[in-house]
């Protein structure tokens, strides 16, 4: 646990970090109110490509290398699935709040520990991983099926399976991303995420195109500032303080995002969008939480603990 209170908290530091918090719970938030001027994929589809158009100007600044089919092979799958996923939490709004979105998409860790234990580093969870997975589970449970006006019709029923199946493809695309380019070197950051979300939009604007039954396109002033937002600021600004807080702190504060979007989007949902709570949201809301920051922060507490026992057993 003193590995990370002893981590670099600048100034810098804790700014990108509150801002982060703010950007990407508040996306919950303008998602909502973009869906009244457009359906889910389309809606998805053009935060993408213009975020794709945004970062693509940026990499041709910041550094830029030859892309090869490896490079393609990658990013194009990846930036697929990411943004796919992004699309099926626009589907999933049209039929839950936004809070509970955002708390549904808080999975993702938790998917990540099952998807590395089964397919990628063949790694089982710790016991503290696995109380957090239960903790999650059971969280997110009590706070589906406690939210005022919830009657699991098939409206809602779709939005949960959507959100649920995000989550998945989410979790694995990130999980593949990791994986190390083969034949090929890296590219530079901006040009990478140019690849990925360009390529994704492109390619769920088709998908809308063909699947998207009863599209809708309304170009209104909350529409088009909806889509401004998720892509200059959700997407460009917040993919770039991401990374900077990477390079510049721990992975576990990093990671504390995933803790803090649900809290911030529950708030701006209750606020500004008139969603229903109740004290049971609350107290699942801090089940998720703390079940997810076991798996966040899983290493540290090991270490932790790990102290504690060398220090008794040294006074024994």
């Amino acid at each position: 646990m003193d590995k990370i209170l002893s981590a670099s908290l600048n100034t810098r530091v804790i700014f990108a970090l509150l801002t982060l918090y703010f950007i990407w719970g508040t996306t919950f938030t303008a998602i909502k109110i973009g869906l009244d001027s457009f359906s889910p994929y389309w809606m998805a589809a053009i935060r993408f490509t213009f975020a794709g158009c945004l970062v693509g100007v940026i990499a041709l600044f910041t550094g830029w290398k030859k892309i090869t089919k490896y490079h393609l092979a990658k990013a194009v799958p990846v930036g697929f699935l990411l943004t796919f996923s992004n699309a099926l939490v626009c589907a999933g709004e049209e039929g839950i709040s936004s809070g509970i979105a955002a708390l549904l998409v808080t999975l993702v860790p938790v998917l990540m520990v099952l998807m590395n234990w089964i397919g990628f580093d063949k790694r089982a969870p710790s016991f503290i991983s696995v109380i957090g997975l239960v903790g999650s589970i059971l969280g997110l449970y009590w706070a589906v099926s406690s939210q005022p006006g919830m009657s699991f019709d098939v409206k809602e029923t779709h939005a949960l399976i959507a959100l649920i199946a995000s989550t998945f493809t989410w979790a694995f695309a990130t999980l593949w991303s990791k994986q190390p380019l083969k034949k090929a070197e890296p590219l530079p950051f901006f040009q990478n995420i140019f690849l990925q979300v360009i390529s994704g939009g492109l390619i769920l604007s088709v998908f809308a195109f063909l699947f998207e039954p009863n599209s809708k396109i309304i170009l209104s002033v909350s529409g088009v500032l909806s889509i401004i937002y998720l892509a200059a600021i959700g997407t460009v600004v917040g993919y770039t303080l991401f990374f900077f807080l990477l390079k510049n702190t721990t992975s576990e504060i990093t990671g504390t995002y995933a803790l803090m979007n649900p809290v911030v989007a529950i708030l701006f949902g209750v606020l500004f969008l008139g969603e229903p709570w109740n004290i049971e949201l609350v107290y699942s809301v801090l089940i998720v939480i703390t079940g997810v920051g076991l798996i966040i922060f899983e290493k540290s507490i090991k270490s932790f603990f790990k102290k504690i026992h060398c220090v008794l057993i040294y006074r024994k």
